[in-house]
Formats: C-alpha cells, structure tokens, sequence
C-alpha cells in the first residue's frame, strides 16, 4: 500500500499514560520482591537498593509527566514544550523505534545534549499516534533512499 503523498507530523498534545505508570509500579514490585527473596545479600544493602529503586522510579514517573506538547516545525526539527512553560528546539535523530505500541524518539537539543521521548499508544490520541508513526515510517524510508 503506497500512496505518493507525505506524511505530515501530527502535533502531539501529551497526557500521561497509564500504561507507563503501570509498567512502573510492575517492574518496581518485582524489583523490590527479587531483592528480598534472595538470601545472600545483607538487609541494609536491601534497604538502600530499595530506597534507591523507589527514587529511580518516582524520577523517571515524573519525567513523562514533565512534556506537554511536541509540534513539527520542519523536516528534522522539533518544538517540545515543557509543563514549566519552556520550550526548546530539537533535532530529530535517525535513530528512532516505532511500533503499534510505542514510539521511541530521540532528540539532540542545539547543546547537543541527547534527549528521549517514549510515546505509549495511551499517551496520545489514537489518530495522532497512528499518523507519527506513518510519518516517522515514511520518513526512514526516504532516507534510506
């Protein structure tokens, strides 16, 4: 199925996702009880690689909640907007995952710092999701070309 239009990038108005949060709390309690049913380590290690996993998930829970709104300025360039009320510039690197369940996108900023964006089906309208990820297809298609 070709057709010979592009495909234009949706703006993506972000909510969070619950299949994130959920996703989350199933690797943390596993984490934690994994750590506890083995016998070898001592339980103040236990104690202070759980307080560890707990920040590690509490910070990266908060991160998705922190993108409000990614916009399609140009081929290769992107607006991401903040919940602080900041927006920033970025490069959409080649190096991008798409499926029916995620998007994975990764960005450079101008100070070329690297940053990641994972898009779950429930971040996003179903329509805005299905047209990014025909976009980002087209797209890869035409670079390799």
């Amino acid at each position: 199925m070709s057709s010979s239009k592009s495909a234009i990038a949706p703006d993506l108005l972000l909510k969070p996702s619950a299949s994130l949060s959920v996703y989350y709390v199933v690797i943390g309690g596993l984490s934690l009880t994994s750590l506890f049913i083995v016998d070898v380590i001592p339980l103040a290690l236990k104690m202070l690689a759980s307080f560890g996993l707990m920040i590690f998930i509490c910070r990266a829970w908060r991160r998705q909640n922190r993108l409000k709104k990614i916009k399609h300025k140009s081929p290769h360039e992107w607006q991401i907007y903040f919940a602080d009320g900041t927006n920033n510039k970025f490069v959409l690197l080649n190096d991008y995952y798409v499926s029916t369940w995620m998007v994975v996108m990764n960005f450079r900023s101008a100070s070329k710092q690297k940053y990641s964006v994972v898009i779950p089906f429930d971040r996003v309208d179903a329509s805005s999701h299905r047209g990014l990820r025909v976009y980002l297809r087209q797209n890869s298609v035409a670079e390799s070309r």
